[in-house]
């Protein structure tokens, strides 16, 4: 895969995310048994958070 194939894939995996999170009810987003607003986190910011570390990591790697 190219770069820009990679780039272009998040791009689009994070619009249909988006869409998906505006278009989620108000009254689903704070139920008690699955609040939606945990999995928006999860899957949103806090997926970031998971594996930025080592993400960071292997950018200062060397270039072969």
């Amino acid at each position: 895969r190219t770069w820009n194939g990679v780039r272009a894939e998040a791009s689009d995996a994070y619009a249909a995310f988006l869409s998906a999170a505006e278009a989620a009810p108000e009254e689903i987003l704070f139920t008690p048994e699955r609040p939606a607003w945990q999995i928006i986190a999860f899957n949103g910011y806090l997926h970031y958070e998971d594996f930025a570390p080592s993400l960071r990591v292997w950018l200062q790697r060397p270039q072969r």
